[in-house]
Protein backbone atom coordinates (compact mmCIF):
# COMPACT_ATOMS: atom_id res chain seq x y z
CA UNK A 1 0.00 0.00 0.00
CA UNK A 2 1.47 3.29 -1.08
CA UNK A 3 1.19 6.54 0.89
CA UNK A 4 -0.41 8.78 -1.75
CA UNK A 5 -4.03 9.65 -2.28
CA UNK A 6 -5.70 8.70 -5.53
CA UNK A 7 -6.11 12.24 -6.81
CA UNK A 8 -5.74 15.91 -6.02
CA UNK A 9 -7.01 17.19 -2.71
CA UNK A 10 -8.18 15.16 0.26
CA UNK A 11 -9.70 11.84 -0.76
CA UNK A 12 -10.90 8.86 1.23
CA UNK A 13 -8.94 6.13 -0.54
CA UNK A 14 -5.23 5.26 -0.85
CA UNK A 15 -3.35 3.77 -3.77
CA UNK A 16 -2.36 0.12 -4.05
CA UNK A 17 0.28 -1.03 -6.57
CA UNK A 18 2.04 -4.19 -7.70
CA UNK A 19 -0.62 -6.88 -7.78
CA UNK A 20 -0.85 -9.85 -5.42
CA UNK A 21 -1.07 -13.62 -5.22
CA UNK A 22 -4.81 -13.28 -5.87
CA UNK A 23 -4.57 -11.08 -9.00
CA UNK A 24 -4.21 -11.96 -12.63
CA UNK A 25 -1.26 -10.91 -14.79
CA UNK A 26 -2.91 -7.67 -15.86
CA UNK A 27 -3.10 -6.43 -12.28
CA UNK A 28 0.58 -7.28 -11.67
CA UNK A 29 1.80 -4.89 -14.39
CA UNK A 30 4.16 -2.08 -13.39
CA UNK A 31 1.62 0.55 -14.43
CA UNK A 32 -1.52 -0.98 -12.90
CA UNK A 33 -2.99 0.94 -9.95
CA UNK A 34 -5.83 0.26 -7.55
CA UNK A 35 -7.23 1.85 -4.39
CA UNK A 36 -8.91 1.04 -1.13
CA UNK A 37 -9.91 2.68 2.13
CA UNK A 38 -6.99 3.34 4.53
CA UNK A 39 -8.47 1.15 7.25
CA UNK A 40 -9.13 -1.86 5.04
CA UNK A 41 -7.41 -5.11 5.99
CA UNK A 42 -7.07 -7.90 3.44
CA UNK A 43 -4.84 -10.92 2.99
CA UNK A 44 -3.55 -9.60 -0.32
CA UNK A 45 -2.65 -6.09 0.89
CA UNK A 46 0.80 -5.30 2.28
CA UNK A 47 3.42 -2.59 2.06
CA UNK A 48 7.16 -1.80 1.97
CA UNK A 49 9.16 1.01 3.59
CA UNK A 50 11.02 3.96 2.12
CA UNK A 51 13.35 6.43 3.80
CA UNK A 52 14.42 9.99 3.10
CA UNK A 53 17.77 10.79 4.73
CA UNK A 54 19.25 14.26 4.98
CA UNK A 55 22.80 14.28 3.53
CA UNK A 56 25.75 15.15 5.77
CA UNK A 57 26.88 18.62 4.76
CA UNK A 58 30.45 18.90 3.53
CA UNK A 59 31.46 15.38 4.53
CA UNK A 60 32.53 12.21 2.79
CA UNK A 61 32.00 8.97 4.69
CA UNK A 62 32.83 5.48 3.47
CA UNK A 63 31.78 2.26 5.23
CA UNK A 64 34.16 1.51 8.12
CA UNK A 65 35.55 5.07 8.38
CA UNK A 66 35.15 6.65 11.81
CA UNK A 67 36.68 10.00 10.84
CA UNK A 68 35.07 11.34 7.66
CA UNK A 69 37.28 13.33 5.30
CA UNK A 70 36.53 17.02 4.86
CA UNK A 71 36.39 17.83 1.13
CA UNK A 72 38.47 20.62 -0.32
CA UNK A 73 36.93 23.88 -1.46
CA UNK A 74 39.06 23.70 -4.59
CA UNK A 75 36.51 23.41 -7.45
CA UNK A 76 38.94 21.16 -9.36
CA UNK A 77 38.92 18.49 -6.68
CA UNK A 78 36.74 15.42 -7.21
CA UNK A 79 34.29 14.78 -4.37
CA UNK A 80 32.67 11.45 -3.69
CA UNK A 81 29.13 10.78 -2.55
CA UNK A 82 28.70 7.38 -0.93
CA UNK A 83 25.26 5.76 -1.12
CA UNK A 84 26.17 2.34 0.21
CA UNK A 85 25.56 2.71 3.96
CA UNK A 86 24.00 -0.51 5.14
CA UNK A 87 24.45 -2.39 1.88
CA UNK A 88 25.49 -6.02 2.18
CA UNK A 89 28.57 -5.74 0.01
CA UNK A 90 32.08 -5.26 1.37
CA UNK A 91 33.05 -2.28 -0.76
CA UNK A 92 31.74 1.28 -1.17
CA UNK A 93 29.12 1.72 -3.83
CA UNK A 94 28.26 5.34 -4.47
CA UNK A 95 28.86 7.75 -7.27
CA UNK A 96 31.28 10.32 -8.54
CA UNK A 97 30.15 13.88 -7.79
CA UNK A 98 31.82 16.46 -9.99
CA UNK A 99 31.64 20.25 -10.00
CA UNK A 100 28.04 21.33 -10.41
CA UNK A 101 26.65 18.52 -8.28
CA UNK A 102 25.95 15.93 -11.00
CA UNK A 103 26.28 12.30 -9.90
CA UNK A 104 27.22 9.19 -11.84
CA UNK A 105 25.80 6.15 -10.08
CA UNK A 106 27.23 2.67 -10.25
CA UNK A 107 24.70 -0.19 -10.27
CA UNK A 108 25.04 -2.71 -7.48
CA UNK A 109 24.64 -6.14 -9.11
CA UNK A 110 27.20 -8.55 -7.66
CA UNK A 111 26.79 -11.24 -5.05
CA UNK A 112 28.47 -10.70 -1.70
CA UNK A 113 29.05 -14.46 -1.62
CA UNK A 114 31.72 -14.10 -4.30
CA UNK A 115 35.08 -14.38 -2.51
CA UNK A 116 36.57 -11.68 -4.70
CA UNK A 117 34.06 -9.17 -3.31
CA UNK A 118 34.91 -9.95 0.30
CA UNK A 119 38.60 -9.10 -0.03
CA UNK A 120 38.55 -5.60 -1.50
CA UNK A 121 39.06 -2.29 0.31
CA UNK A 122 38.75 1.36 -0.77
CA UNK A 123 41.58 3.23 -2.47
CA UNK A 124 43.16 6.40 -1.14
CA UNK A 125 44.71 9.08 -3.26
CA UNK A 126 47.97 10.42 -1.80
CA UNK A 127 46.90 8.86 1.52
CA UNK A 128 44.14 11.48 2.03
CA UNK A 129 41.15 11.21 -0.25
CA UNK A 130 38.89 8.16 -0.14
CA UNK A 131 37.47 7.78 -3.64
CA UNK A 132 34.92 5.60 -5.42
CA UNK A 133 35.70 3.41 -8.41
CA UNK A 134 34.79 5.91 -11.12
CA UNK A 135 36.82 8.60 -9.41
CA UNK A 136 39.79 6.26 -9.18
CA UNK A 137 39.40 5.41 -12.85
CA UNK A 138 39.29 9.07 -13.77
CA UNK A 139 42.49 9.67 -11.84
CA UNK A 140 44.00 6.62 -13.50
CA UNK A 141 43.21 7.97 -16.93
CA UNK A 142 44.71 11.32 -15.93
CA UNK A 143 47.85 9.53 -14.68
CA UNK A 144 47.51 10.99 -11.20
CA UNK A 145 49.28 9.00 -8.47
CA UNK A 146 47.21 6.48 -6.52
CA UNK A 147 48.17 4.49 -3.47
CA UNK A 148 46.02 1.66 -2.14
CA UNK A 149 44.95 1.17 1.42
CA UNK A 150 46.55 -1.80 3.10
CA UNK A 151 44.38 -4.78 2.16
CA UNK A 152 44.28 -8.08 0.33
CA UNK A 153 45.11 -8.33 -3.36
CA UNK A 154 42.87 -9.79 -6.03
CA UNK A 155 43.99 -12.38 -8.57
CA UNK A 156 43.66 -12.23 -12.34
CA UNK A 157 41.87 -15.58 -12.05
CA UNK A 158 39.22 -14.00 -9.79
CA UNK A 159 38.58 -11.27 -12.35
CA UNK A 160 38.27 -13.85 -15.13
CA UNK A 161 35.75 -15.68 -12.96
CA UNK A 162 33.67 -12.53 -12.53
CA UNK A 163 33.73 -11.93 -16.29
CA UNK A 164 32.57 -15.48 -16.96
CA UNK A 165 29.78 -15.14 -14.39
CA UNK A 166 28.48 -12.09 -16.26
CA UNK A 167 29.17 -9.52 -13.55
CA UNK A 168 28.78 -6.02 -15.06
CA UNK A 169 31.98 -4.47 -16.39
CA UNK A 170 31.83 -1.40 -14.14
CA UNK A 171 31.40 -3.59 -11.08
CA UNK A 172 34.50 -5.64 -11.97
CA UNK A 173 36.40 -2.40 -12.50
CA UNK A 174 35.16 -1.22 -9.09
CA UNK A 175 36.45 -4.37 -7.42
CA UNK A 176 39.80 -4.10 -9.20
CA UNK A 177 40.38 -0.47 -8.28
CA UNK A 178 39.61 -1.13 -4.63
CA UNK A 179 41.98 -4.09 -4.19
CA UNK A 180 45.49 -3.43 -2.87
CA UNK A 181 46.94 -4.79 -6.13
CA UNK A 182 46.30 -7.38 -8.84
CA UNK A 183 48.24 -10.65 -8.65
CA UNK A 184 49.40 -11.66 -12.12
CA UNK A 185 48.57 -8.23 -13.56
CA UNK A 186 52.13 -7.66 -14.77
CA UNK A 187 52.25 -10.93 -16.69
CA UNK A 188 51.38 -10.90 -20.37
CA UNK A 189 49.61 -14.24 -20.08
CA UNK A 190 47.32 -12.81 -17.42
CA UNK A 191 46.39 -9.84 -19.59
CA UNK A 192 45.83 -12.08 -22.61
CA UNK A 193 43.60 -14.36 -20.55
CA UNK A 194 41.55 -11.38 -19.39
CA UNK A 195 41.30 -10.09 -22.94
CA UNK A 196 40.11 -13.52 -24.13
CA UNK A 197 37.47 -13.52 -21.39
CA UNK A 198 36.08 -10.19 -22.66
CA UNK A 199 37.74 -7.67 -20.33
CA UNK A 200 37.20 -4.01 -21.24
CA UNK A 201 40.16 -1.81 -22.21
CA UNK A 202 39.65 0.14 -18.95
CA UNK A 203 39.91 -3.03 -16.88
CA UNK A 204 43.02 -4.18 -18.73
CA UNK A 205 44.65 -0.82 -18.15
CA UNK A 206 43.77 -0.87 -14.44
CA UNK A 207 45.07 -4.44 -14.03
CA UNK A 208 48.37 -3.56 -15.63
CA UNK A 209 48.72 -0.29 -13.70
CA UNK A 210 48.00 -1.83 -10.30
CA UNK A 211 49.79 -5.16 -10.73
CA UNK A 212 51.31 -6.61 -7.56
CA UNK A 213 55.07 -6.73 -7.37
CA UNK A 214 56.30 -10.15 -8.47
CA UNK A 215 57.28 -12.45 -5.63
CA UNK A 216 60.59 -14.25 -5.77
CA UNK A 217 60.32 -18.05 -5.95
CA UNK A 218 61.83 -18.37 -2.48
CA UNK A 219 58.98 -16.46 -0.87
CA UNK A 220 56.39 -19.12 -1.59
CA UNK A 221 53.32 -17.98 -3.44
CA UNK A 222 50.38 -18.57 -1.13
CA UNK A 223 48.97 -15.15 -0.08
CA UNK A 224 48.99 -14.48 3.65
CA UNK A 225 45.95 -15.78 5.44
CA UNK A 226 44.96 -18.34 2.83
CA UNK A 227 44.57 -21.93 4.03
CA UNK A 228 45.08 -23.82 0.79
CA UNK A 229 44.70 -27.57 0.85
CA UNK A 230 42.32 -27.45 3.83
CA UNK A 231 38.64 -28.34 3.46
CA UNK A 232 36.56 -28.40 0.29
CA UNK A 233 34.92 -24.95 0.15
CA UNK A 234 34.79 -22.54 -2.76
CA UNK A 235 38.01 -20.88 -1.56
CA UNK A 236 39.85 -24.05 -2.59
CA UNK A 237 38.71 -23.74 -6.21
CA UNK A 238 39.40 -21.35 -9.09
CA UNK A 239 36.72 -20.61 -11.67
CA UNK A 240 38.11 -21.50 -15.10
CA UNK A 241 36.42 -19.60 -17.95
CA UNK A 242 35.12 -21.17 -21.11
CA UNK A 243 37.44 -20.71 -24.07
CA UNK A 244 39.55 -22.31 -26.79
CA UNK A 245 43.17 -23.45 -26.92
CA UNK A 246 45.63 -25.50 -28.92
CA UNK A 247 45.93 -28.91 -27.27
CA UNK A 248 49.08 -30.95 -27.70
CA UNK A 249 52.64 -30.10 -28.67
CA UNK A 250 55.19 -30.64 -31.39
CA UNK A 251 57.94 -30.83 -28.73
CA UNK A 252 56.91 -34.19 -27.28
CA UNK A 253 55.95 -37.72 -28.22
CA UNK A 254 53.63 -38.86 -30.99
CA UNK A 255 50.72 -39.11 -28.54
CA UNK A 256 50.84 -35.31 -28.18
CA UNK A 257 50.10 -34.86 -31.88
CA UNK A 258 48.44 -33.58 -33.89
CA UNK A 259 48.14 -30.22 -32.18
CA UNK A 260 44.45 -29.42 -32.47
CA UNK A 261 41.90 -26.82 -31.42
CA UNK A 262 39.78 -27.66 -28.39
CA UNK A 263 36.81 -25.61 -27.24
CA UNK A 264 35.88 -25.72 -23.56
CA UNK A 265 32.29 -24.58 -23.94
CA UNK A 266 31.37 -24.05 -20.29
CA UNK A 267 33.15 -22.70 -17.27
CA UNK A 268 34.19 -25.10 -14.54
CA UNK A 269 35.97 -25.01 -11.20
CA UNK A 270 39.40 -26.52 -10.69
CA UNK A 271 40.96 -27.14 -7.31
CA UNK A 272 43.76 -24.65 -6.77
CA UNK A 273 46.04 -27.32 -5.29
CA UNK A 274 46.44 -31.04 -5.47
CA UNK A 275 44.34 -32.94 -2.93
CA UNK A 276 46.32 -32.98 0.29
CA UNK A 277 46.95 -35.70 2.83
CA UNK A 278 44.79 -33.80 5.31
CA UNK A 279 41.90 -33.60 2.86
CA UNK A 280 42.14 -37.30 2.07
CA UNK A 281 42.22 -38.22 5.77
CA UNK A 282 39.20 -36.00 6.46
CA UNK A 283 37.08 -38.05 4.05
CA UNK A 284 38.64 -41.52 4.16
CA UNK A 285 39.98 -41.65 7.72
CA UNK A 286 43.44 -42.84 6.68
CA UNK A 287 46.57 -41.67 4.84
CA UNK A 288 48.06 -43.95 2.18
CA UNK A 289 50.97 -41.63 1.31
CA UNK A 290 54.58 -42.80 1.16
CA UNK A 291 55.65 -39.32 2.29
CA UNK A 292 53.23 -39.13 5.22
CA UNK A 293 55.87 -37.37 7.33
CA UNK A 294 55.67 -34.44 4.89
CA UNK A 295 52.47 -33.33 6.63
CA UNK A 296 48.79 -32.64 6.04
CA UNK A 297 49.44 -29.89 3.46
CA UNK A 298 51.52 -32.16 1.23
CA UNK A 299 49.81 -33.88 -1.69
CA UNK A 300 48.28 -37.26 -1.03
CA UNK A 301 50.00 -39.89 -3.16
CA UNK A 302 50.08 -43.64 -3.67
CA UNK A 303 46.42 -43.51 -4.66
CA UNK A 304 45.04 -45.34 -7.69
CA UNK A 305 42.35 -44.12 -10.06
CA UNK A 306 39.95 -46.63 -8.49
CA UNK A 307 40.84 -45.38 -4.99
CA UNK A 308 39.92 -41.89 -6.12
CA UNK A 309 36.48 -43.07 -7.27
CA UNK A 310 35.81 -44.30 -3.73
CA UNK A 311 37.04 -40.96 -2.37
CA UNK A 312 34.72 -39.06 -4.74
CA UNK A 313 31.74 -41.17 -3.73
CA UNK A 314 32.39 -40.50 -0.04
CA UNK A 315 33.08 -36.79 -0.66
CA UNK A 316 29.88 -36.27 -2.61
CA UNK A 317 27.90 -38.09 0.06
CA UNK A 318 29.41 -35.74 2.64
CA UNK A 319 28.65 -32.64 0.55
CA UNK A 320 25.63 -33.49 -1.65
CA UNK A 321 24.94 -31.31 -4.66
CA UNK A 322 28.49 -30.07 -5.15
CA UNK A 323 29.36 -32.75 -7.73
CA UNK A 324 33.08 -33.14 -7.12
CA UNK A 325 34.83 -35.07 -9.89
CA UNK A 326 38.10 -35.50 -11.75
CA UNK A 327 38.80 -33.06 -14.60
CA UNK A 328 38.83 -34.35 -18.14
CA UNK A 329 42.21 -34.43 -19.85
CA UNK A 330 41.23 -31.46 -22.04
CA UNK A 331 40.08 -29.44 -19.02
CA UNK A 332 43.34 -30.25 -17.24
CA UNK A 333 45.60 -29.04 -20.07
CA UNK A 334 43.44 -25.98 -20.69
CA UNK A 335 43.67 -25.03 -17.01
CA UNK A 336 47.39 -25.79 -16.84
CA UNK A 337 48.15 -23.54 -19.80
CA UNK A 338 45.88 -20.70 -18.60
CA UNK A 339 46.35 -18.91 -21.90
CA UNK A 340 49.99 -19.87 -22.50
CA UNK A 341 51.30 -21.75 -25.52
CA UNK A 342 54.77 -22.83 -24.38
CA UNK A 343 55.95 -25.91 -22.52
CA UNK A 344 55.11 -24.52 -19.07
CA UNK A 345 52.33 -22.27 -17.81
CA UNK A 346 52.60 -19.34 -15.44
CA UNK A 347 55.97 -17.63 -15.68
CA UNK A 348 57.17 -20.25 -18.15
CA UNK A 349 60.13 -21.08 -15.89
CA UNK A 350 59.75 -24.57 -14.46
CA UNK A 351 61.85 -23.94 -11.34
CA UNK A 352 59.44 -21.17 -10.39
CA UNK A 353 56.33 -23.24 -11.11
CA UNK A 354 56.91 -26.71 -9.72
CA UNK A 355 58.87 -29.43 -7.95
CA UNK A 356 60.58 -31.89 -10.31
CA UNK A 357 63.69 -34.08 -10.41
CA UNK A 358 66.23 -31.25 -10.42
CA UNK A 359 64.86 -29.31 -7.43
CA UNK A 360 62.64 -31.63 -5.36
CA UNK A 361 65.27 -33.39 -3.25
CA UNK A 362 63.55 -36.68 -4.20
CA UNK A 363 60.40 -36.00 -2.20
CA UNK A 364 57.05 -34.24 -2.29
CA UNK A 365 56.58 -30.73 -0.89
CA UNK A 366 53.66 -28.85 0.69
CA UNK A 367 51.17 -27.63 -1.91
CA UNK A 368 51.30 -24.01 -3.11
CA UNK A 369 55.03 -23.78 -2.47
CA UNK A 370 55.73 -22.44 -5.96
CA UNK A 371 54.19 -19.78 -8.17
CA UNK A 372 50.57 -20.15 -9.37
CA UNK A 373 49.59 -19.79 -12.99
CA UNK A 374 47.43 -16.93 -14.29
CA UNK A 375 44.25 -18.66 -13.11
CA UNK A 376 45.48 -19.17 -9.56
CA UNK A 377 46.36 -22.87 -9.87
CA UNK A 378 49.39 -24.25 -8.02
CA UNK A 379 51.59 -27.29 -8.76
CA UNK A 380 50.25 -27.93 -12.24
CA UNK A 381 53.86 -28.83 -13.02
CA UNK A 382 55.51 -31.36 -10.74
CA UNK A 383 55.07 -32.48 -7.12
CA UNK A 384 52.82 -35.44 -8.06
CA UNK A 385 51.29 -36.66 -11.32
CA UNK A 386 47.54 -36.08 -11.43
CA UNK A 387 44.98 -38.65 -12.50
CA UNK A 388 42.27 -37.32 -14.81
CA UNK A 389 38.97 -38.85 -15.88
CA UNK A 390 39.90 -40.04 -19.38
CA UNK A 391 40.95 -43.42 -20.68
CA UNK A 392 44.35 -43.25 -22.38
CA UNK A 393 44.85 -43.70 -26.12
CA UNK A 394 48.04 -42.73 -27.92
CA UNK A 395 46.06 -41.91 -31.09
CA UNK A 396 43.06 -40.13 -29.56
CA UNK A 397 44.13 -36.67 -30.73
CA UNK A 398 43.56 -37.76 -34.33
CA UNK A 399 39.86 -38.37 -33.68
CA UNK A 400 39.14 -36.05 -30.77
CA UNK A 401 36.05 -33.84 -31.14
CA UNK A 402 36.67 -30.10 -30.99
CA UNK A 403 34.10 -29.37 -28.28
CA UNK A 404 34.65 -30.69 -24.74
CA UNK A 405 36.40 -33.93 -25.70
CA UNK A 406 35.46 -36.69 -23.22
CA UNK A 407 38.32 -39.04 -24.08
CA UNK A 408 38.09 -42.56 -25.52
CA UNK A 409 35.10 -44.69 -24.60
CA UNK A 410 37.33 -47.48 -23.27
CA UNK A 411 40.95 -48.44 -22.74
CA UNK A 412 43.41 -50.32 -20.57
CA UNK A 413 44.73 -47.36 -18.59
CA UNK A 414 43.81 -43.89 -17.36
CA UNK A 415 45.62 -40.64 -18.18
CA UNK A 416 48.09 -38.98 -15.80
CA UNK A 417 49.25 -35.39 -16.25
CA UNK A 418 51.60 -32.76 -14.86
CA UNK A 419 54.87 -34.43 -13.89
CA UNK A 420 56.13 -35.18 -10.40
CA UNK A 421 59.00 -34.80 -7.93
CA UNK A 422 60.65 -37.78 -9.65
CA UNK A 423 60.29 -36.81 -13.31
CA UNK A 424 62.56 -34.72 -15.53
CA UNK A 425 61.59 -31.34 -16.96
CA UNK A 426 60.33 -33.00 -20.15
CA UNK A 427 57.67 -34.90 -18.21
CA UNK A 428 56.47 -31.77 -16.41
CA UNK A 429 55.39 -29.98 -19.62
CA UNK A 430 51.78 -28.84 -20.02
CA UNK A 431 51.26 -31.23 -22.95
CA UNK A 432 52.99 -34.33 -21.52
CA UNK A 433 50.68 -37.31 -21.12
CA UNK A 434 50.84 -40.99 -20.42
CA UNK A 435 48.49 -43.76 -19.35
CA UNK A 436 48.66 -46.65 -16.93
CA UNK A 437 46.26 -49.09 -15.27
CA UNK A 438 44.81 -48.17 -11.89
CA UNK A 439 47.91 -48.67 -9.74
CA UNK A 440 49.32 -47.00 -6.61
CA UNK A 441 52.66 -45.22 -6.71
CA UNK A 442 54.34 -42.48 -4.69
CA UNK A 443 54.25 -40.09 -7.64
CA UNK A 444 50.49 -40.44 -8.37
CA UNK A 445 47.98 -37.98 -6.89
CA UNK A 446 45.09 -35.87 -8.18
CA UNK A 447 43.10 -32.65 -7.91
CA UNK A 448 39.36 -32.07 -7.99
CA UNK A 449 37.09 -30.35 -10.48
CA UNK A 450 33.49 -29.17 -10.25
CA UNK A 451 30.97 -27.87 -12.75
CA UNK A 452 29.31 -24.69 -11.42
Amino acid sequence: MKGHETGKGAMSNRVLRGGSWNNNANNARSANRNNNTPSNRNNNNGFRLASTRAPESGRVRLPGESDPVQPSSDPGVIRVKNRAAGCHEAFPDGGLEVAGGSTLRIPRQVSAANPAVQRVKPLRVRGRWAVGPLAALLLLLLHMPLSAQEGAPIRVGDLIGLLVEGVPANRILSITLQASCVEGGAEQVGLESLRAAGASPELLRAVERFACEARSPAEGPAPAGEALGVGFGDDQFALIPAGSFQMGSTNGGSDERPVHTVNITRAFRMQRTEVTQGQWREIMGSNPSSFSSCGDTCPVERVSWNDIQQFLTALNQRFPGRNYRLPTEAEWEYAARAGTTGDYGGTGVLDEMGWYRDNSGSRTHPVAGKQPNAWGLYDMHGNVFEWVQDWYSSSYYSVSPANDPPGPSSGSGRVLRGGSWFISAVGARSAYRFGTPSVRYSVFGFRLARTP
